[in-house]
């Protein structure tokens, strides 16, 4: 090794250094558990001290005659050498791409600093935990729902690596960042550059996608699959003009197949899409091309009748999740024409929620004129029909529009907004460079208008780049609030929170529901108990009294709002002519834990041995009653 070589070396090494510097400045690092192993890198000074020391010796080496060279030949090997090593990674350096990368780069530091479960994660991983692989299959307990594979890689990824919440956030992320990836392959495929970067910026920072990359929760599957099979499809259309395109054709219908166990949004999408190009074959090729197209499509009729028959019946008829999507349905009894005026309704609702942006009927007028002015027809139109599908299937009632449920729609309304701008603008060019001045005031117009919709989009989406660690979640911090619990909880106590804080305990307190619980009795002698407010109940004295016969000790603990607001303070008030409040304490907004021993029955004493504030200048009026809490 010549010493030339040697100082070059250090250099680059040098600067590798201390980009890992700026990036542990800039996010704060991370730490990942994968089971037992941890990975860490979170302290700055490890990378500045080896770029500042390496640094310096490749400036000492300049005292060495044999390690200089003129400025020039240096220039033109550092250039010969970047262009030699990154030749197979050229790619890498366009310009989505690079958005692409950055955008892969903040989800890996959000998605270690993520929020303890909400209530809906807690009841699937729930499920995920104690049912085995097989038994995911079938209606899940706690009224929850979820694409049968999706499930099931959950379940393997659990075993696999432990139940941290990291761990079973790691495929929803994954899902998010592909959604990304496919956003590029799309934009370097069909639009030009600049187009390319909209698109990946929209799917990257976009509010809600970028917020349930980060749930435990499947919608970030639905969100790739939706967007995946229009762009396969009409990957597939571009080769119908040759015999190998049948290749194609069935790579779709096989990707179709798959997307559906592993996604809501794969299985609504893919009939109209199917249609939109067995129209374009039976056009363009005639129609023995078209009936072997749809012949190929009976793999996928077969693989819906199997997720029907193991999973997707019991979604489509579960009371529980109809009843709680019933304000994102047509009312039953009600008539076509009044169920197109409620269609009409929801636009309003969904461009704010899921698709991220307050201006409303620019993001429709956007979306809708790049599905029709798309320079590829036939891409517009099969991007088109994921919200077609979607209001089609709502008006009949069969699919809610509203909210998280409808999030696998807004991938493609961006790519709308990104083929309106990448016509526009290439129009607006051809408009200009031939002195047209009426046809440039129009696409000038057409351009700037979706870039002020998706500037919105984006600047409502900013939180994704927010890298302070989140202790809690909508006011809540399950986390640390069960672990307080547990770690004070004795055989025997009687153990009490809401109907919807079980799930926090159950999860974070890795309380197996495998098996029933006669009586809400645990293995050690606790009994679970649900906690209810009842504005008006006369005995609630005596209710209390026999609920709690024969038990020393009650820990409380009041985390899901589900209850009116000063709950908390109310069970401690009942709990008063019984015991003594030996601890207690409080996480984030909503979580609030105590100890309560209790007194030999009849002494009606009560100690309060620490002061618990009061939440309410007026007191919750009432009573709590407890019952055996269960697994529903």
């Amino acid at each position: 090794m010549t010493l030339l070589f040697l100082r070059r070396l250090l250099l680059a090494i040098s600067v590798a250094a201390a980009a890992w510097w700026g990036v542990l400045l800039l996010t704060g690092g991370f730490v990942l558990w994968l089971g037992s192993i941890r990975i860490s890198s979170r302290n700055p000074e490890g990378p500045a001290s080896v770029a500042i020391v390496t640094l310096l010796g490749a400036v000492a080496l300049l005292l060495a005659r044999s390690a200089r060279c003129r400025w020039g030949d240096e220039w033109i090997w550092w250039n010969s050498a970047v262009t030699r090593y990154t030749r197979p990674y050229r790619v890498l350096l366009s310009p989505a791409v690079a958005v692409a990368i950055a955008a892969a780069y903040f989800d890996l530091a959000q998605w270690l600093r993520a929020a303890p479960f909400w209530v809906d994660e807690e009841m699937i991983a729930i499920n995920i935990r104690d049912r085995s692989l097989v038994d995911l299959a079938g209606p899940l307990w706690l009224g929850q729902s979820a694409p049968l594979a999706w499930l099931m890689v959950q379940r393997l990824i659990l075993v696999w690596l432990g139940a941290a919440d990291v761990t079973l956030r790691f495929l929803p992320v994954l899902f998010g960042v592909a959604t990304v990836a496919v956003a590029v392959w799309i934009g370097r495929r069909w639009l030009h550059p600049l187009s390319a970067v909209l698109l990946v910026l929209l799917c990257a920072s976009g509010k809600w996608l970028s917020f349930f990359r980060f749930e435990m929760k499947h919608y970030s599957a639905d969100a790739f699959w939706a967007l995946l099979l229009p762009g396969l499809a009409a990957w597939a259309l571009e080769s119908n003009r040759h015999p190998g395109g049948q290749r194609r054709w069935t790579a779709w219908w096989v990707a179709a197949a798959v997307g559906q166990f592993f996604s809501n949004g794969g299985l609504l999408v893919a009939p109209l899409c199917a249609v939109v190009v067995m129209w374009t074959l039976l056009r363009d090729r005639g129609a023995r091309t078209g009936m072997r197209f749809a012949a190929t499509g009976l793999l996928w009729v077969a693989a819906a009748a199997a997720n029907y028959q193991l999973s997707l019946q019991y979604t489509l008829h579960s009371e529980f999740l109809r009843g709680f999507w019933a304000s994102a349905l047509p009312p039953e009894e009600s008539g076509i024409l009044d169920r197109f005026a409620w269609a009409a309704h929801r636009f309003d609702d969904l461009a704010r929620d899921p698709a991220g942006t307050s201006l409303v009927f620019a993001f429709w007028v956007c979306a809708l004129c790049g599905f029709t002015f798309s320079r590829t027809r036939s891409l517009g139109l099969l991007f088109a029909s994921a919200p077609l599908t979607a209001f089609l299937l709502g008006i009949l009632g069969l699919v809610p529009l509203r909210e998280r449920i409808s999030l696998w729609i807004v991938p493609a309304l961006y790519v709308g907004i990104a083929l309106l701008f990448d016509a526009a603008s290439t129009r607006a060019v051809a408009a200009w460079r031939t002195h047209r001045s009426t046809a440039l005031a129009l696409g000038v117009v057409a351009t700037l208008a979706p870039l002020w919709v998706s500037a919105d989009i984006i600047a409502q989406g900013k939180p994704v780049l927010d890298f302070t660690p989140r202790t809690s979640n909508h006011g809540l911090d399950d986390r640390t609030a069960v672990q307080w619990v547990m770690d004070r909880k004795r055989p025997g106590d009687a153990v009490m929170t809401t109907h919807l804080g079980w799930p926090a305990l159950w999860w974070y307190g890795g309380i197996s529901l495998a098996t029933a619980m006669p009586r809400g009795q645990l293995p050690d002698g606790s009994i679970m108990y649900e906690a209810v407010h009842e504005w008006v109940r006369p005995d609630c004295t005596g209710l209390t009294r026999d609920a709690l016969q024969g038990r020393e000790r009650v820990v409380v603990h009041v985390g899901f709002p589900d209850m009116p607001e000063g709950f908390y303070e109310l069970i401690l008030r009942q709990l008063a002519p019984f015991g003594t409040v030996n601890e207690f304490d409080r996480f984030g907004d909503f979580s609030r834990t105590a100890i309560v021993t209790l007194h030999e029955a009849g002494t009606g004493r009560f100690d309060t041995a620490l002061p618990v504030p009061a939440e309410r200048s007026v007191p919750l009026t009432g009573c709590a009653t407890f019952r055996v809490a269960r697994r529903w």
